[in-house]
């Protein structure tokens, strides 16, 4: 069995384009980080371009509705009010409480190539800065700078500046879109 790490900001940047019949090779167990968005894969398909081919995409459709709570995350999937359509719409609320330093964010995004691009692709992982000092401690990250990782301290992004003043949210949403790559891609679509 092989494992491959940090899948999510490539499958997402496949699907957000949709891309849904590729092959990718890698040499090593982990996808390259690069600045911790999707732009750079997102580039690199527009560069190699999409090609239409002729067999019937089958698309993942949610027929209920889907909650998961953990503590006080939750997501809830619900069922596309028009059953005709394809497209995916998020709405992603984040909030790490009145303490943090990144604040309330929310965003609501219709999936489609351009949106994705535009919208949800530019936007970098972030952690805080207390989050990225456990994890040198433990003897990751130590070749990031701040330059690689939006790192967020009490006055905002440290040595960095935003590229959304809501990045954060958009992260998330971005993460969500890869998650999700995976998981329709491990289960296979679902028949209507």
């Amino acid at each position: 069995t092989v494992a491959i790490e940090t899948v999510e900001h490539c499958l997402g940047a496949c699907a957000g384009l949709s891309v849904d019949n590729l092959q990718i090779e890698l040499d090593a167990n982990e996808l390259p980080g690069l600045d911790g968005s999707s732009l750079a894969f997102v580039e690199r398909l527009r560069t190699a371009g999409v090609e239409e081919q002729d067999q019937v995409r089958t698309p993942f459709v949610i027929s209920e509705m889907i909650r998961v709570v953990d503590g006080d995350s939750e997501l809830v999937a619900l069922p596309p009010l028009n059953p005709d359509s394809e497209e995916l719409e998020v709405a992603y609320e984040l909030d790490y409480g009145a303490g943090s330093h990144i604040g309330r964010q929310s965003y609501r995004v219709h999936i489609t190539p351009e949106n994705f691009e535009a919208n949800i692709a530019p936007a970098r992982t972030f952690v805080l800065e207390r989050e990225a000092e456990e994890l040198r401690a433990n003897g990751l990250g130590k070749h990031l700078t701040h330059a690689d990782i939006l790192v967020f301290g009490k006055n905002g992004p440290i040595e960095n500046r935003l590229r959304f003043p809501d990045e954060c949210v958009r992260h998330k949403i971005l993460d969500l879109v890869g998650d999700l790559a995976a998981l329709v891609r491990r289960h296979g679509a679902v028949d209507r």
